[in-house]
């Protein structure tokens, strides 16, 4: 019998298009990529310059790794699904590191963003370098050749480093009008391995990203912190006025790292400089995002959940010995994964805590503020006990509204007169249904312009704020107190 198999297995196209030719859509996601090839590959420092000039854009991305020879490009770099575990240490050899590639796959996104890239190369003396091309690669694997690409060879005397790999994306496929500072601060958030404590240095034309980049451990008004033997967490959000360790061991026994916290303010106030919303907790696997926001998994509908961010470290999610859990896109996990559902479960629990424990802060901060009002302050001394709790739990709910100074003060001055009047006619716990809970269908709200009103449901759509039911709840309430028709 021959040894020759009569079978062949073909890589088309469309696999390739579901792989990685277009499996981003941001220069983000894409230079992650990059970066974290650069780390897997022992690189100290990473340098990325970008050239947005009109009909000249390039994106130069190099680092300063082990590199490569000709044969590893071969059987490594230009190998769809090189499974580099597989084949390899658990850790690199220089900084013993772990390793964040698994699928073989990333390479592949830079063709997400452009047509054209050049890769050059250097490893032991030995010098490499070729340029692919989108539109070759598509009609070579897309036409009768099928499964073989051939990158054309390009001349190595013009290199002029000694070791690393250099990667030049050209040809976009869309405008480069990403500024370097937005591009510094998704970074730096993608990593949380960048910096001296971990021997990897990325700059951005030229100028060195660290954790100040990421631009939100300021907003943190209430810090809760897992894992954080060294109070790391602590440092970086150093405005935070309560602190609370928690433990960050799971029921699988598996142990995580990571802090959550709840911001001053929510909505607009909890957006960047460059529009991106920060309400979020990501979830980190070997110092790289690995999904973007685990709070989506909970449909938490609160005011509460409008405030939170955090960033979870969950290391066990990519243990070598088991599945890979990342989808393709490397951007989110498997939702149904044992592994991930311990981890949800774990969150959940968590964030039910914290909620209860947000929820007395505020209230005492609201309280605070509220006192502060000498007329509030003199109206609050002749409550007895019990209805100063009551008092207490509604000032905190006017803290929670994303609201200026002065209006919080009206709406306290109408809370006391709906307070008064609710308690005369026995009638005071109906402020309970002054809800921190986003409205569901059932329920009756004002829009921001006061226009529109009726079912949450039908309406939904001509009220875009819904943190302003509270408000308006409250003047309802206000309204109710003295037999007005409200709705």
């Amino acid at each position: 019998m021959s040894s020759e198999s009569p079978y062949r297995m073909t890589l088309s196209l469309n696999v390739l298009n579901h792989l990685g030719l277009n499996l981003y859509s941001n220069v983000p996601s894409v230079l992650s990529e990059v970066v974290a090839n650069a780390w897997d590959a022992d690189a100290e420092n990473v340098w990325i310059t970008i050239d947005p000039t009109t009909d000249h854009e390039k994106i130069v991305i190099q680092d300063n790794g082990h590199g490569m020879t000709q044969q590893e490009v071969n059987e490594r770099y230009l190998l769809v699904g090189y499974q580099r575990r597989e084949h390899g240490s658990e850790r690199t050899k220089k900084f013993n590191r772990l390793p964040m590639g698994r699928k073989g796959i990333g390479k592949l996104s830079l063709f997400s963003i452009a047509r054209t890239i050049k890769v050059r190369t250097v490893k032991e003396g030995q010098r490499s370098a070729f340029r692919m091309n989108l539109d070759d690669i598509k009609q070579k694997i897309g036409g009768q050749e099928a499964g073989t690409y051939e990158p054309n060879p390009l001349p190595t005397d013009d290199i002029d480093f000694e070791r690393g790999t250099q990667i030049v994306i050209t040809d976009p496929k869309k405008r480069i009008h990403q500024a370097a500072s937005a591009l510094r601060t998704r970074l730096a958030r993608r990593f949380s391995i960048i910096g001296s404590a971990h021997h990897f240095a990325v700059f951005i034309d030229d100028e060195e990203i660290s954790h100040v980049d990421r631009d939100y451990y300021h907003k943190v008004q209430y810090l809760w912190t897992f894992g954080d033997e060294n109070s790391l967490y602590e440092k970086l959000c150093a405005k935070a006025e309560s602190i609370e360790k928690l433990y960050g061991l799971l029921d699988s026994g598996d142990e995580i790292r990571g802090w959550v916290g709840t911001a001053k303010e929510s909505g607009q106030k909890l957006q960047d400089r460059h529009g991106d919303n920060l309400n979020r907790i990501v979830v980190l696997v070997r110092g790289k995002v690995a999904q973007e926001d685990i709070l989506e998994e909970f449909g938490e509908t609160g005011i509460f959940s409008s405030y939170l961010i955090g960033e979870v470290h969950a290391d066990f999610l990519d243990a070598d010995d088991q599945d890979d859990i990342a989808t393709s896109s490397r951007q989110r996990i498997i939702e149904d994964d044992p592994r991930y559902e311990v981890l949800k479960a774990f969150i959940g629990k968590t964030l039910k805590k914290i909620q209860n424990e947000w929820t007395r802060l505020r209230n005492e901060e609201g309280s605070k503020r509220a006192l502060e009002i000498p007329a509030i302050n003199d109206w609050f001394k002749e409550l007895n006990p019990d209805l100063r709790k009551d008092a207490k739990s509604l000032f905190g709910k006017i803290n929670t509204l994303t609201e200026t100074p002065d209006k919080k003060r009206e709406l306290l001055r109408s809370g006391v007169l709906a307070f008064e009047h609710l308690n005369h006619k026995g009638k005071l716990k109906e402020l309970d249904t002054v809800s921190e809970e986003k409205p569901g269908s059932g329920s009756t709200y004002f829009c921001r312009s006061g226009r529109h009103r009726g079912n949450f449901a039908n309406s939904s759509r001509k009220c875009n704020s819904w943190i302003d039911v509270e408000k308006y709840l409250i003047r309802g309430i206000h309204a109710k107190a003295f037999s007005w028709s409200v709705v």
